[in-house]
């Protein structure tokens, strides 16, 4: 069912699941990386519906599809990497459902419909996985966890249960399904990696899967000092092997969503070493 026709009744079943199952729980993960205010999982629904449709899955709930994007779009292709001394490498870009859908749950592939994103209430630098070697370094979404009691659609697609949403960050990783490696990994050479417009950078996809045999599976992101930490391609080796210095920034939560066109972070002032991100304290409803 073409998924543009099921996002009116989802919506409405979203809505009403957060009403009548106003049960709290805190957020997964430790208290640091977020901001001061909290986030009603919910709420994820309100914030993101101008920008595409939620439409209810049998495995997930109700899962988000991106509108009003390239026909080749991908998740972490707009955009740029930022390097911070706290958590590693982290995702920056401009589109207005960055915040949510590049630092909160999983994306996900669907052959008829494209790319959709799980909510999920923890916060990260980027959920991504990577592969390097000393000519490439390339990353791809993480896959949502399929619930463990998943058995199929039973004919109701209630909130009353909170296994569908993607609460095991980082602790539990789901296998990729999304077809062909060209499909969903990106790769660019080191060098690049902190360009301003990375993508343009990109390894052509006729080369991604002879590039893929010749990197190596590495980090994903995963707790450290209490926080998680997405390494990637380690600094000091990236360093190495690009004889430069990557730019560190600190990173400042708010818990204050901006506008849209304000939405380009601080740290792209020039001089400016602060990265001041949008990152809520996000509950179950």
């Amino acid at each position: 069912m073409n998924h543009l026709l099921m996002a009116f009744a989802a919506a409405i079943a979203f809505i009403l699941g957060g009403l009548l199952a106003p049960k709290e729980a805190s957020a997964g993960g430790p208290v640091g990386p977020y901001g001061s205010a909290n986030f009603e999982i919910h709420q994820f629904y309100e914030a993101l519906s101008p920008y595409g449709d939620w439409v209810a899955d049998e495995r997930f709930g109700h899962v988000w599809y991106p509108n009003a994007v390239a026909p080749d779009w991908r998740p972490y292709a707009v955009g740029n990497w930022i390097y911070t001394e706290a958590h590693g490498w982290y995702w920056d870009s401009l589109e207005p459902f960055a915040w949510a859908v590049y630092h909160y749950g999983r994306w996900g592939y669907d052959p008829n419909y494209g790319w959709y994103w799980v909510p999920g209430d923890t916060w990260s630098p980027a959920w991504v996985r990577w592969r390097y070697s000393d000519e490439y370094v390339g990353w791809t979404p993480e896959a949502p966890v399929t619930p463990v009691n998943y058995g199929g659609y039973d004919g109701d697609w209630g909130y009353d249960s909170y296994d569908n949403y993607d609460y095991w960050s980082p602790r539990r990783y789901g296998a990729p399904s999304y077809g062909p490696v060209a499909d969903h990994w990106t790769f660019v050479r080191p060098r690049h990696l902190v360009a301003p417009a990375v993508r343009t950078y990109a390894v052509p996809r006729s080369n991604v899967s002879v590039v893929f045999n010749l990197t190596k599976t590495v980090y994903r992101p995963r707790y450290r000092n209490g926080r998680i930490y997405n390494a990637g391609m380690p600094r000091a080796h990236w360093s190495k092997v690009t004889r430069r210095h990557v730019k560190v920034h600190r990173v400042h939560r708010t818990s204050h969503r901006p506008a849209h066109h304000k939405a380009r972070s601080k740290a792209h002032r020039r001089g400016s070493r602060d990265l001041h991100v949008y990152a809520p304290r996000v509950k179950k409803d």
